[in-house]
């Protein structure tokens, strides 16, 4: 059996003057063994290799050896194949294995010694020769026959392998330096697969195919920036079903969130984020919709794809311009959002999202996230509180958050009203345990007192630096002094009245009406400062006993220092109460006195 012209396989030149029955010498038969692995997937997954102590056939003065579908077959065994148009042609599939495995192994543009290591000691040719004879002879049979059908179905499986080998095929195609400048009939015969492949409707076998499109999805940005404009909306369009449709937790989502990176970056590629395409905008903007829902299915379950999802969406914010159609798309992303940070199923009910169990490092990205949207949503900021008033949540991620939120208000992102009550709710809702109720967290006993302490002094360091004091005084009077009335537990009630006093001045800024409201409250509050501490006396020094009460006792004493009217009316409602006292004891009751309330029980 004689070839009719020279054909390089695998590092063998096979030289049509030699006679099949003239087989090379045993030092050049060891070396014509091929790489086993061909893209990524073996020789004998393709069904086109075999062990090295297989029978060989020898041809051209090589020694091969092919297995397909469990027999050995040698070039006598050829099949019946289908080229791109469709016309039956017969190729032995050892030829097309060895073709493209021959050009993984050469490579185009290798060095001299590269491709001198490669070819046996007495056939080492000129490297550009050799380059040249890869292109003209090699390359020319395999894209000939490219894409490869089986004419004759036989198996599921030697589907599978023909799709493999096609991809192989494919990728050669991709990698060529020079593969921008193809003939137009051959370029489509590509592009032709390529849409087919990623399209989800002849995806029987979705795992097999999605396991090894992964090559492919990576070339994707290069590809559709040097199409036309027809073929560019195609492949996107397929691109955008393998990637709406692929399993959330798969490599393939991952494969395509990468590519789509890359289609939005613009320091990576020229696809610049300025719309001036309207067919990449339109699959850009799909893109970019899919992120958040994807985020919220993966709830914790992966925090790589979780993290890769987030990051992308910071590059996105910090990245887009100012009023295009990229930045309101990522300024809608919050509507979707909130329910990553928690949802609040009724009044009382409230439900973490998954930003609660990810990893610190994964909660910084969506952290950073808030910073970049030109305005913070009141919903959005309400899933944040709820987030904040988590025992579960990190010390540390809780003041990251107010950082970034003070950030953004300074930039403008958030009004002033909605930022005022973010930081008012996170005063009154924050629930202090004490250090003998407080839940076991990592196996270490601990209150949250101290934590809110210093939460206390964040909230008042912010609201200080909005604007003149007298003129936060006067946005906050009449919320802090509600929130007071409202018969707070002790921690939150003196955290507000720090607040008040902040901005309060000598003499007080104070009106009547809100006096006359602190009044009826003050006295209550005092009572339960002497009563909870004293409780508490029995498992901590007196030292420490003391400091707490100054703690607590310091805020009413500067309101009644800065007001005499607050402070007599303060009295007057205590003096009151030990009247009620006296006329109650008088008419023979007995009074049980606690906490301003007065309990009347008839002697007995």
């Amino acid at each position: 059996m004689r070839y009719k012209e020279n054909v390089i396989v695998g590092t063998f030149l096979m030289d049509s003057k030699k006679d099949a029955s003239g087989g090379g010498s045993k030092e050049d038969a060891g070396s014509n063994k091929l790489p086993s692995v061909i893209g990524g997937a073996s020789m004998s997954d393709l069904g086109i290799w075999s062990p090295a102590d297989s029978t060989h056939q020898t041809v051209g003065g090589s020694q091969f050896m092919i297995q397909h579908q469990g027999m050995q077959l040698t070039p006598s065994h050829s099949m019946e194949w289908r080229n791109s148009s469709g016309h039956g042609m017969q190729q032995s599939p050892e030829n097309a294995g060895f073709l493209s495995n021959g050009f993984l192994v050469c490579g185009i543009g290798r060095s001299r010694q590269d491709s001198q290591t490669l070819l046996p000691t007495r056939q080492k040719p000129d490297t550009t020769i050799c380059d040249q004879f890869i292109s003209l002879a090699m390359l020319k049979k395999l894209w000939g026959i490219f894409p490869l059908n089986l004419v004759h179905h036989q198996s599921k499986k030697d589907d599978d392998r023909i799709f493999m080998l096609n991809i192989v095929i494919t990728e050669i195609f991709l990698q060529l330096s020079n593969w921008n400048h193809p003939s137009p009939p051959l370029l489509e015969k590509f592009l032709e697969f390529i849409e087919r492949s990623l399209s989800t409707k002849i995806q029987s076998n979705k795992g097999f195919h999605e396991k090894h499109l992964l090559p492919l999805i990576s070339n994707i940005p290069k590809l559709t920036m040097r199409i036309s404009s027809h073929w560019r909306s195609r492949i996107l369009q397929s691109f955008t079903e393998a990637f709406m449709n692929c399993n959330p937790e798969s490599s393939m989502k991952l494969a395509c969130l990468s590519a789509i990176n890359e289609m939005l970056d613009p320091e990576k590629i020229c696809l610049y984020m300025d719309g001036s395409d309207p067919t990449i905008l339109d699959y850009q903007i799909i893109w970019i919709r899919e992120l958040p829902p994807w985020l919220i299915l993966l709830g914790d379950k992966n925090p790589t794809c979780s993290k890769a999802v987030l990051s992308l969406q910071l590059r996105l914010g910090q990245a887009a311009p100012p009023n295009s159609p990229f930045s309101q798309e990522f300024d809608n992303m919050q509507y979707i959002l909130r329910d990553f940070y928690s949802s609040q199923t009724d009044e009382r009910s409230v439900c973490y999202g998954p930003f609660i169990r990810l990893s610190e490092d994964v909660q910084e990205i969506s952290i950073c996230c808030l910073y970049y949207f030109s305005f913070v949503d009141s919903l959005l900021l309400q899933s944040l509180v709820s987030c904040c008033l988590c025992p579960d949540l990190e010390p540390c991620l809780l003041f990251r958050i107010l950082e970034v939120l003070h950030s953004a208000y300074r930039s403008g992102h958030i009004r002033v009203a909605d930022y005022i009550s973010f930081l008012i709710t996170l005063l009154s809702r924050f629930q202090v345990y004490p250090e003998e109720t407080y839940p076991v967290v990592k196996h270490e006993s601990r209150s949250n007192r101290g934590t809110y302490k210093s939460v206390t002094s964040v909230v008042c360091s912010c609201l200080s630096r909005i604007g003149e004091a007298h003129l936060v005084f006067q946005m906050l009077e009449k919320i802090i002094v509600d929130q007071i009335c409202a018969k707070q537990p002790v921690d939150n009630m003196c955290a507000l009245l720090r607040l008040l006093i902040t901005f309060d001045s000598k003499p007080t800024r104070l009106s009547e009406e809100s006096m006359v409201n602190l009044s009826h409250t003050l006295p209550e509050y005092l009572m339960d400062i002497v009563c909870n501490v004293r409780e508490e006396d029995h498992e901590f020094s007196t030292a420490i006993s003391v400091k707490r009460r100054q703690y607590y006792l310091l805020p009413p004493f500067f309101l009644f220092h800065r007001s005499n009217r607050l402070l007599s009316l303060v009295l007057n409602v205590m003096g009151s109460w030990i009247s009620e006292i006296c006329s109650l004891l008088e008419s023979e009751h007995v009074t049980v006195f606690y906490g301003g309330q007065v309990d009347h029980r008839r002697k007995t």
